[in-house]
């Protein structure tokens, strides 16, 4: 058997599998004009005839280097050719320099109303056996949990990666012996990109000098820990159904006596459970947010967690209440933070951050004392780095003085009302809180002899301490 037979007998068995019976419905078929769509669409197209799917080209135009308009025109033209229906859509960026995450998901949304426009019930999306591999260490470096180890799953709603088995390097012998031209992206040699690191630096270093085949393995590590993930949760699913108790419409209750029977794992997955039900997703809600939460269940404490801009979890004592939040609640909202841009936050609330060599630091900037700016060792900041509301119970770590204290206790002696205290901004990274903004920073990452790289984050716009009742000098 060639190559292409193999890979093409490969791609039916995976739809056969996933989607079920072979059928008519239509297949939008993600294509940038790189390497693995390229291969994706070859097989979608040269398989046709035994799947029976119609099959719809889909294209996402960022819009941000120069020659997405030409590569546009030339994946139309090729299109025409073959006969293939063809779907594009343009999508801009208020930020000149986006990053990954909100790119992708600006061109999963864009791909999925292109598949509703276009009749075709699946996305199938190119990502292969490298891309998981990548997915799984920049999941494990940033302290994902089960579900985050599992990687990119076959199918996950609409969307389906049919090549997630198929090593980048089969899909290149591929389209080579098929004589079939595709582009290189550019931005794939960017080296800012955590990604394209691992790509080209850690996976290579592992396979040549750690273990080969660590690529294969840790795909296949992935594999396991889906399906260990999945078996959880139809334990969540049953649990959740034990604990249940009658509720409101569009309100999930549960027994908090009943909760705190289960390890504490099992009450995670339940309490995830209940949030997806309520707000169709789990998704940018980080591991320190859902520690809060479960801390708060497994204890019977009160506490009140606004996450996702939309979801409210209300622990006491007897329950856990997860419903939607009302309009008039602070919402809780988890922004990834760049090295260098600007967030907006709320109607005047604006971070600005920028990443410096020292020898770049100009001479006037002020590191200490400064309420609304404050200046970190990069090396010593942990990525992601996000900016949120506070949890109940939050806590910073401070200097080794005065040890970790509670955010809502920093804001009471600086005579925030209690009304605001659920709008203070916080800022964290992997490990914990790095600082508050107008109140206190952590006593992580300051900047010493050694350091060789700051990170500066300045604060503009009002804070809730602008409108404190009493209080001393801010210690930024």
């Amino acid at each position: 058997m060639n190559l292409s037979d193999e890979m093409e007998g490969r791609f039916l068995r995976f739809l056969v599998e996933h989607l079920g019976s072979l059928g008519s419905d239509g297949l939008l078929v993600g294509v940038s004009g790189g390497l693995d769509s390229t291969a994706l669409l070859t097989l979608a197209l040269a398989t046709a005839d035994r799947h029976g799917h119609p099959v719809v080209v889909g294209h996402v135009n960022h819009g941000i280097r120069p020659d997405a308009d030409a590569e546009e025109g030339r994946l139309r033209s090729m299109c025409e050719g073959l006969g293939v229906p063809f779907r594009s859509e343009r999508i801009r960026f208020a930020d000149p320099h986006p990053s990954e995450d909100a790119m992708r998901r600006r061109r999963l949304r864009a791909l999925r109303l292109m598949a509703r426009a276009g009749g075709c019930g699946h996305v199938l999306l190119g990502h292969q056996r490298d891309d998981q591999a990548e997915t799984v260490l920049l999941n494990l470096m940033r302290g994902a949990g089960l579900r985050g180890l599992s990687g990119i799953p076959p199918v996950r709603g609409p969307f389906v990666h049919p090549l997630l088995e198929v090593p980048r390097s089969d899909l290149r012998r591929y389209l080579e012996e098929r004589r079939i031209p595709w582009v290189e992206d550019p931005t794939n040699l960017n080296m800012d990109r955590a990604r394209n690191r691992v790509r080209r630096n850690l996976l290579p270093l592992l396979e040549e000098e750690v273990r080969p085949g660590a690529t294969a393995a840790i795909a296949r590590a992935a594999g396991h820990l889906r399906s260990a993930c999945e078996a959880l949760e139809g334990h969540a699913r049953e649990a959740l159904d034990a604990c249940r108790i009658p509720s409101p419409p569009g309100e999930i209750r549960i027994d908090g006596d009943r909760l705190r029977s289960y390890p504490v794992g099992l009450i995670e997955f339940v309490v995830r459970l209940a949030v997806l039900s309520v707000s169709g997703t789990t998704q940018n809600v980080s591991t320190p947010a859902w520690r809060q939460i479960v801390a708060a269940a497994r204890d019977g404490r009160s506490g009140r967690f606004l996450i996702q801009d939309r979801t409210v979890v209300d622990v006491t004592g007897r329950t856990v209440c997860v419903g939607l939040a009302r309009a008039s609640e602070p919402r809780h909202r988890e922004i990834p933070v760049p090295w260098s841009g600007r967030i907006a936050w709320g109607r005047q609330g604006i971070l600005r951050t920028r990443l410096l060599a020292v020898r770049e630091v100009p001479s006037r900037l002020r590191v200490r004392g400064l309420s609304r700016m404050q200046v970190f060792d990069a090396a010593n900041v942990s990525p992601p780095v996000r900016i949120r509301f506070p949890f109940a119970g939050d806590r910073i770590s401070l200097e080794e003085s005065s040890g970790r204290r509670k955010i809502s206790d920093l804001l009471s002696e600086r005579g925030v009302p209690r009304s605001l205290r659920g709008m203070q901004p916080v800022i964290e990274d992997a490990r914990g809180i790095l600082w508050v903004p107008g109140i206190r920073r952590a006593g992580v990452a300051r900047v010493g002899p050694k350091t060789e790289t700051i990170w500066i984050a300045r604060w503009f716009g009002p804070l809730p301490v602008d409108r404190a009742l009493s209080g001393g000098a801010s210690r930024g």
